[in-house]
């Protein structure tokens, strides 16, 4: 996927390998940030390979499979990150088993274990930062920092249970997923949630940020999602059987940039969709839009501190709001097929 495209476009198949199986709940990849991808087949299998973006004569390469360790293959919980040299792997599988591939060697190497009793599931995820690794731990939401230098482990701030846009108590599940924007780490919660969350390295601590819409799939983050950074911004996908992309920077909310259809680009101009709002502004907001047909339509606004102030659904292409405190707002707007979210000021 380019930023900006419409489509994601189809670029390669992970080799059949000697399992002969497709890629399946366990598998990982990461990059080198330049030109390979790392990617692990899941599906209770071993398998490791290497692909070259760049298409040279060695595409696909085929790596030394994952230990056996305890005698468990991937098959749920794997993290995978890369940091200079090295891919870092936690096995998962109700393991504690951790491990990093010595990229010019072509071996792995046994790690100290993280410390925790349990093994992880599906949910735990890596992500590195500042030549270290960050583990969100499955169910129990344990959150520890691992140093290549040392071999050792730090326990950090667990991952809250409940998000300050929420009142439900949730544990870290299936499509949690975590990336690094601006000296911060980033995470989805996973568990069928649409939690997203903001860490601070420097103050060990954990803020809610915006939870990712349903939009028009009524799909929250479940197993398949992942996150990654790309040109200042925070790209996700939802998983749980979802095809829609969606970019997210700081200061901002998740917004989509594009939905993927099989064959058809979503082109808004051609569609005749507007959204008329001045901001700032003063009370009486009114809100105007046009849409190719009569449909009902659906506008929230939300305050800075997440909460929503505003709720209604109209077929009369306009909304008014009466009362309205001083402030910044999110409104957030959307119809069959439409979907958009702009800032809303208010004045006196």
């Amino acid at each position: 996927y380019l930023p900006g495209s419409s489509l994601a476009e189809f670029e390669d198949t992970v080799p059949a390998g000697p399992s002969g199986k497709k890629v399946k709940k366990g598998s990982g990849i990461t990059s080198d940030g330049e030109r390979y991808l790392y990617i692990l087949k899941g599906a209770n299998t071993s398998e490791f390979y290497r692909y070259d973006t760049q298409r040279g004569e060695s595409l696909w390469v085929t790596l030394e499979e994952v230990p056996p360790g305890g005698g468990k293959k991937l098959k749920g919980g794997t993290g995978v990150c890369y940091l200079p040299g090295y891919i870092y792997l936690l096995k998962g599988s109700n393991t504690n088993e951790f491990y990093r591939f010595n990229i010019s060697e072509g071996h792995w190497e046994p790690l100290a274990s993280p410390p925790r009793a349990k093994g992880f599931k599906d949910g735990s995820c890596l992500v590195a930062y500042n030549n270290q690794i960050y583990l969100l731990g499955n169910t129990y939401n344990n959150f520890y920092r691992y140093s290549p230098d040392a071999n050792s482990w730090d326990s950090l701030k667990p991952m809250p249970l409940y998000h300050p846009q929420l009142n439900r108590k949730k544990k870290v599940k299936e499509g949690a997923a975590m990336t690094v924007l601006d000296n911060k780490i980033y995470a989805f919660k996973g568990g069928n949630t649409g939690e997203f969350w903001m860490y601070s390295p420097a103050e060990d601590s954990w803020y809610g940020k915006d939870t990712i819409p349903r939009a028009d799939e009524r799909k929250r983050v479940k197993g398949g999602a992942s996150l990654a950074t790309l040109g200042g911004y925070i790209w996700a996908l939802k998983g749980n059987n979802t095809t829609s992309i969606w970019r997210y920077s700081e200061g901002d909310l998740l917004t989509l940039p594009t939905i993927l259809e099989k064959s058809v680009s979503l082109d808004l101009s051609q569609k005749r969709f507007t959204l008329r709002i001045n901001s700032p502004t003063r009370m009486p907001v009114n809100i105007s839009y046009t849409l190719p047909e009569k449909t009902s339509a659906t506008l929230m606004i939300y305050n800075s501190l997440g909460e929503l102030v505003y709720s209604a659904t109209s077929d009369k292409g306009l909304f008014t709001i009466k009362e309205l405190p001083t402030g910044i707002y999110l409104l957030r707007f959307s119809a069959k097929g439409y979907r958009v979210e702009k800032k809303l000021i208010v004045v006196k």
